[in-house]
């Protein structure tokens, strides 16, 4: 069973992993970054919890959240009003709750094994934490190490990213 709740917080993690692997290659203030760490944290530990304790899952939401935070950083990036500015933008606080449904959904599954349903449910939420944790601060840090040329660009390409990879959310749920 052990290697069961493993692997499943690892599969749990992935989403969480491209995504804020591409958010964190916006440019924002550090702060920020340590907000959204702490909320896909928060989100992602709590929601298999959660899922055990409701047994229904909302997670037709999570690409369209997925979707809606891509056109905003698309939007942001467009304007050109005020460069750098996606990575603040208000809108990229849904990303967290929308991709914690699939560890909502996984702590309902988790009800089905017998033995210690909690501890293996908040061992799916720290994995899939520290997934989001380790893509948000890695793209980060890599982000400095890119050419200038790629960095003026990063918010059309990170919501570019966001878009398709909310549309290939879309086409496995079908």
């Amino acid at each position: 069973m052990t290697g069961a709740i493993l692997l499943l917080g690892f599969l749990a993690g992935l989403d969480n992993l491209q995504v804020c692997s591409s958010i964190g290659l916006l440019p924002m203030r550090p702060r920020r970054m340590h907000v959204l760490a702490a909320a896909f944290s928060l989100c992602e530990m709590t929601a298999p919890l959660l899922g055990l304790a409701v047994g229904r899952t909302l997670s037709i939401a999570n690409p369209w959240l997925t979707l809606a935070s891509g056109l905003v950083v698309l939007w942001c990036a467009l304007r050109k009003e005020r460069p750098g500015n996606a990575g603040d933008h208000p809108a990229l606080l849904a990303l967290p709750l929308s991709m914690s449904l699939d560890n909502f959904v996984a702590g309902f599954g988790v009800s089905a094994f017998s033995g210690p349903v909690w501890l293996a449910t908040f061992f799916i939420g720290v994995i899939s934490a520290a997934m989001s944790c380790a893509g948000l601060y890695a793209s980060c840090s890599v982000r400095r190490f890119l050419p200038r040329i790629v960095s003026a660009h990063a918010e059309g390409i990170v919501g570019t990213y966001l878009c398709i990879l909310a549309v290939r959310m879309l086409c496995d749920a079908v």
